[in-house]
């Protein structure tokens, strides 16, 4: 039987660890091995673990750090900034629960209960809101702060429970420090295990705004930003979502999809888009040739100066770009720049009738394109020309044997090998 505090803390904390890592290996809900593990170590099974009370005292303090934590996760997302900020918070949290410890430093539990509180309240507030506030620019910052406070409440709980704690030994300042490094390096563990075994993409507004905070840092020149939603969207919330991406600071174009995402972009909602500062451009699905022009001029007459205006679908893309758009959002270009940069030069020369030949030389892969999906084509072709061995992303399903042929056809066929 354990009977120290120390090692009860580090053996609930090495048991929840285990408890979870084999219950997610199982596929089985992490709180089943939480509760597997309290059972198996407690007074009624191996006993490993029989003051029950000690550790029920110090849980209040457990829980109270998880509600801080869990606010930093919605706050941060799960991305490279959540390494530094939960690093912070700890840095900050050992060195205040030392040196009250070692009897360095000393404060009333009342005022330092209440700081905790109040901590958890701002950090769930920033969490839920979508402005740019300090906490979202510098999470690390405002973690490293309420760490220094929650160093010294976990101290005091300490102190209660071993006095023995406080006597200036060796082994005193190091206990409670290494039981706070093992409670950060169980949360961090749990962290990246449900990040590395997460099945389904996160839609909400507080993780785009998280990746936009990781495209930025990674110094991306802009982010490309479509809404997507299981219900379906009202233009008041998708301005919001807009809003709050542009807000990092990362240069935003509108990614109107509405086959994909089944929201389209009224040329009212792309104006209104195109004065949130940082929102510069919209892709937009090309329409008919002989409707593009008028498409155009409508955005260019609604949207604030110098926004701009680019289309997709390669195989309307050329006359989209002899009518005046800003740019070609191309599939094709990424697989084959030779064929699609000719045209483009043929555009910015002015020469229409070229462009237009240069186009039609390709319509059997635009063909392609429509028949068979631009997404699946491109992977069977990157396949076929040795650049890769990728398949699409499931549920999408790679072409089959034929439809691989057809696409090695049409490649051959046009040159494009």
């Amino acid at each position: 039987m354990i009977t120290s505090t120390l090692g009860l803390v580090l053996l609930y904390l090495v048991a929840a660890v285990a408890g979870v890592v084999v219950c997610r290996l199982a596929k089985l809900p992490p709180m089943l091995g939480y509760l597997a593990v309290g059972v198996l170590i407690g007074p009624n099974a191996t006993a490993l673990a029989k003051d029950t009370a000690r550790i029920a005292y110090l849980a209040e303090f457990g829980v109270v750090f998880l509600m801080f934590v869990i606010g930093l996760l919605f706050l941060v997302g799960f991305n490279r900034r959540l390494v530094g900020t939960i690093t912070a918070f700890t840095l900050a949290h050992s060195i205040t629960l030392a040196s009250s410890v070692l009897g360095w430093l000393t404060l009333r539990s009342a005022p330092v209960e209440a700081a905790i509180a109040l901590s958890i309240v701002l950090v769930a507030s920033e969490a839920l809101h979508r402005r740019e506030t300090l906490a979202r620019r510098l999470p690390a910052l405002v973690a490293f702060l309420f760490g220094l406070v929650h160093g010294l409440g976990f101290a005091g709980a300490l102190l209660v429970l071993s006095p023995q704690l406080a006597l200036g030994t060796a082994g005193a300042g190091a206990g409670p420090l290494l039981a706070s490094g093992a409670a950060m390096v169980a949360i961090t563990l749990g962290t990246i295990w449900q990040k590395r075994t997460g099945a389904a993409a996160d839609l909400r507004t507080g993780a785009a705004v998280a990746l936009a905070h990781d495209a930025r840092d990674a110094g991306a020149d802009a982010g490309l930003l479509a809404p997507v939603s299981y219900t379906p969207l009202l233009d008041d919330e998708v301005a919001a979502h807009f809003e709050a991406v542009a807000s990092v600071g990362l240069p935003v174009c509108i990614y109107n999809n509405p086959g994909t995402t089944h929201f389209t972009f009224s040329p009212a909602l792309t104006a209104r888009l195109s004065r949130v500062p940082g929102i510069g451009a919209v892709k937009n699905p090309a329409p008919e040739a002989a409707h593009v022009a008028a498409d155009i001029a409508g955005l260019r007459a609604a949207c604030a100066p110098g926004f701009r205006v680019g289309y997709a679908i390669d195989a309307r893309a050329t006359e989209a770009m002899l009518a005046g758009a800003d740019a070609w959002f191309s599939v094709a270009a990424g697989l084959f720049p030779v064929p699609c940069a000719a045209i483009m030069r043929a555009v910015r020369a002015g020469d229409a009738a070229e462009a237009r030949r240069l186009n039609a030389g390709l319509q059997p892969l635009w063909d392609l394109f429509t028949a068979r999906t631009s997404l699946r084509v491109v992977f069977a072709a990157a396949s076929h020309l040795g650049l890769c061995q990728a398949a699409p992303p499931l549920p999408i399903q790679p072409l089959g044997p034929d439809a691989r042929r057809e696409v090695a056809a049409v490649i051959g066929a046009l040159g494009l090998s």
